[in-house]
């Protein structure tokens, strides 16, 4: 089909490639969209702290330092997400696209 010039690393980008990416790619962010609305929750209960000092954090409720890890946490796995799943799938989207890469394979990424 329209992926058969395509290449991915010396490969021909092949239907079922694509096809696996655009899967890759709906999970993955609905996998972001998860994180997402973990921070948001973790984010509001934690307004009340905000702006932290030093000193806040050093007297931060117990609770409220459960919330700002889970935040922080959620934050790591979603750059995990979209550096390691989103991004290289929708970078064979593109080549398949165009033949051309746009440079987002995870060597490049992180």
């Amino acid at each position: 089909g329209r992926a058969s010039g395509a290449l991915e690393r010396g490969r021909v980008v092949s239907d079922r490639m694509i096809e696996n990416a655009r899967a890759t790619v709906r999970s993955a962010l609905r996998e972001c969209d998860s994180h997402v609305a973990k921070m948001e929750e973790a984010s509001s209960s934690l307004a009340a702290f905000f702006p932290l000092s030093e000193e806040g954090l050093k007297n931060l409720p117990s609770e409220a330092g459960a919330r700002l890890d889970q935040f922080l946490y959620r934050f790591t796995k979603l750059q995990d997400s979209v550096a390691m799943r989103l991004l290289p799938a929708l970078d064979t989207i593109t080549r398949a696209d165009d033949g051309s890469s746009c440079g987002l394979t995870p060597a490049r990424v992180s």
